[in-house]
């Protein structure tokens, strides 16, 4: 059985950190998460958060990437 992480509504802390993910989709579903962990993939693609959604999110580990941007980083208000 696939589950969209999406389905997973309650989760406040999220550590993925140490695969080799290259990208993320549908963090931005998760409304409660409070700490999502994405240190030590292969992310390169560009991360966008769309405004209004995670607003809980209060701590983001990015380090350890390819990343070549963060678009709007302004809309995770609580992001400390």
């Amino acid at each position: 059985m696939h589950n969209k992480i999406s389905e997973y509504k309650n989760i406040r802390e999220l550590d993925v950190s140490n695969n080799e993910f290259e990208g993320i989709e549908e963090c931005d579903l998760i409304p409660n998460l409070t700490h999502l962990i994405l240190s030590s993939n292969k992310i390169v693609e560009n991360i966008i958060f769309k405004s209004g959604r995670m607003e809980h999110l209060s701590y983001l580990d990015l380090s350890n990437n390819q990343l070549t941007a963060v678009n709007d980083i302004r809309a995770l208000k609580s992001l400390k």
